[in-house]
């Protein structure tokens, strides 16, 4: 009768011991899947930090004439439009040695000017002007190329070339002062919006090129080793 009692004894406790182990096991398995980092995770934790430079005014000289002091402002509206995307925790502005990534750029185009119609040129002709003919033409243009650069290599990580330009004619009656303003502000609110969504678009770039300096793939190995402990 004991050793029946005994039997049954050590077979429970077999059948209690295996039932731990594999609620070990279990348990070890939910940790891993709890605490292992997926990508998504780790680019999240990315520090994307960049540099941003004043941008060149490689305008031509006749733009210049018109206009000579453009570049920090529109500089400034580029820098702003870069920072809503929210893509960077942060950009140093000037850019710092430190900076893996710096964003550089050029005015290539900022004008605004107008003309007198042929009509207005030709005697009597012009007369037509008082019932409503062309007698002004306008040209407003922005033109702005943008590149971010790996600062060690100096390699173009992506780049972006935006242009707007609108060619507008008036009568003598609907031609009022402040449509330069009004038309250069137009295009270049067009050329920020592209840019603004371009930077979107190309993001995945930036990661790509910032998770290649980073070991990223390391913190997901320590976790491997950690939880193949904890189940050993």
């Amino acid at each position: 009768m004991k050793r029946y009692c005994l039997l049954f004894l050590l077979a429970m406790v077999c059948i209690f011991s295996g039932c731990l182990s594999s609620g070990g096991r279990r348990s070890a398995e939910a940790l891993a899947e709890q605490k292992s980092p997926t990508l998504a995770v780790l680019e999240s934790e990315l520090p994307l930090i960049v540099g941003f430079n004043l941008l060149e005014d490689k305008r031509p000289a006749q733009d210049i004439s018109y206009m000579s002091s453009v570049r920090e402002n529109v500089s400034t509206q580029v820098l702003e439009i870069i920072k809503g995307t929210e893509i960077f925790s942060k950009i140093n502005y000037p850019a710092l040695e430190a900076d893996a990534f710096i964003i550089r750029g050029e005015i290539r185009r900022f004008h605004w000017e107008s003309f007198d119609t042929m009509i207005s040129y030709i005697p009597v002709m012009n007369v037509f002007n008082l019932f409503g003919l062309p007698s002004t033409r306008t040209l407003a243009g922005v033109d702005i190329y943008i590149r971010v650069i790996d600062a060690e290599s100096n390699k173009v990580i992506f780049d972006i070339s935006e242009q707007y330009v609108t060619n507008t004619k008036y009568n003598i009656y609907n031609f009022k002062e402040g449509k330069a303003n009004e038309e250069l502000s137009q295009c270049f609110k067009v050329v920020l919006n592209r840019i603004r969504k371009r930077f979107i678009i190309e993001k995945q770039k930036i990661i790509d090129a910032l998770k290649a300096k980073i070991p990223v793939v390391s913190l997901e190995e320590k976790t491997r080793e950690e939880t193949k402990a904890i189940i050993e």
